[in-house]
């Protein structure tokens, strides 16, 4: 309005005037009319398309004013850099952004032609004067508009940062909720089943005949594989609390696997330090003998070697030369009930991944087709010290 004001005083011709007072009244109103608008809504409800649109009848307006104030010799020439700056900085180098450029750009040559066809100026040195205010101007236009979309991503970030704890939250208590029904349910329904195995049990001790006798051994069969899956899901669902953690030699850990699996038809070597680690040693012998077992299980010829590593970590590691995995399979082989072998339960990686995670560690596997699998279970060497990597002070 100051720029209109001193247009005028300098004596412009009312052929400038006049449509110069057209158009910035105009874009005033719709400045005012936006200003409303963005007091009630909030700037984060802004559309893409609307402040596209308020970019373009922004250029709109300045590119003639520019060309009834001199052309390239408008001091308001600056204030184009206005909304070209605010549409990068809410669309980034796409969308409507280019197409904003573009649009500038052709007003640009209008500008050029208008100030080519009628020249004019402000005169010296109110045209200075000019310039400055409008350097100035700009200067806290681009300001204002890239801070209000800077304020806005970020309480739209804040917002969603809000709703996604608060699902996170609730679906980790679900979750909860649901473990803990499962583990009930699986627990009741292991005394009843114990009942009927046993029932099973001195039945097929009285069959007579060779064919009642297989039928009881495999309903008995199935009981022990309902059991092992109930175990399982109970294992899975112990939280870390259940942990009954203590120290024990890795060489022990190792060297009990070890022996348990002598008599296997596979070879099985091993070799661990005699260090001490403090873990629970029943569960983790449970998940190393999974995964000695399943070593075992995908080795025709070939041995099976089960080692230990400790530093400031506890490393057991089980190397087959076996079959090997896909890609495919190896992306989901520690998924529950996921299996090869046919009376497989697809638990034994899922208990060995679930012992680890509850150590505060990782199970991973390396597999390739045709050239064997190495399990390496890696966890803390004191769960859960202040500073699991950080074990000076218990050598």
């Amino acid at each position: 309005m100051a720029t209109l004001v001193i247009f005028h005083l300098t004596g412009a011709s009312p052929s400038r005037r006049y449509p110069l007072t057209v158009v910035m009244g105009s874009m005033l109103g719709f400045f005012v009319y936006e200003a409303w608008s963005l007091s009630r809504q909030g700037v984060a409800f802004v559309t893409a398309r609307r402040l596209g649109i308020s970019m373009l009848v922004t250029v709109t307006g300045l590119s003639i004013a520019c060309g009834l104030t001199g052309g390239w010799r408008s001091p308001m020439l600056p204030l184009l850099l206005a909304p070209l700056g605010v549409t990068f900085a809410a669309f980034g180098r796409r969308g409507w952004s280019w197409g904003v450029a573009l649009y500038l750009g052709v007003h640009l040559l209008g500008i050029a032609l208008a100030g080519w066809w009628a020249p004019w100026s402000f005169p010296m040195p109110v045209g200075g004067v000019v310039g400055v205010v409008v350097v100035v101007v700009t200067g806290a236009l681009l300001w204002a508009g890239v801070a209000a979309l800077t304020d806005a991503h970020r309480r739209a970030a804040r917002d969603l940062e809000r709703m996604r704890r608060a699902v996170v939250d609730e679906a980790a208590r679900r979750q909860r909720e649901l473990e803990g029904m499962g583990a009930k349910v699986a627990h009741e329904v292991k005394n009843p089943l114990t009942a009927v195995k046993t029932v099973v049990q001195l039945a097929a001790r009285q069959a007579q005949e060779p064919k009642h006798l297989r039928r009881f051994e495999v309903a008995a069969a199935e009981v022990e594989r309902i059991e092992s899956i109930l175990e399982g899901y109970l294992t899975m669902a112990r939280p870390l609390d259940d942990l009954r953690l203590a120290p024990v030699s890795a060489r022990a850990l190792v060297e009990h696997v070890a022996v348990v699996l002598e008599d296997s038809d596979v070879e099985v070597r091993w070799h661990a330090p005699d260090v001490e680690v403090v873990v629970d040693r029943q569960r983790l012998t449970e998940a190393l003998l999974n995964l000695a077992l399943n070593a075992i299980a995908a080795s025709d010829d070939g041995a099976v070697t089960m080692s230990a590593e400790v530093d400031h970590r506890l490393r057991l590691i089980v190397r087959d030369e076996g079959t090997g995995m896909s890609p495919e399979l190896l992306a989901r082989a520690t998924t529950a009930y996921v299996t090869t072998k046919p009376d497989g339960t697809g638990l034994g990686l899922a208990l060995a991944q679930t012992t680890a995670r509850q150590h505060g560690g990782e199970l991973r596997l390396e597999s390739r087709e045709g050239e064997g699998t190495t399990a390496i279970l890696d966890l803390p060497r004191y769960p859960g010290s202040p500073n699991d990597d950080d074990d000076s002070g218990r050598r």
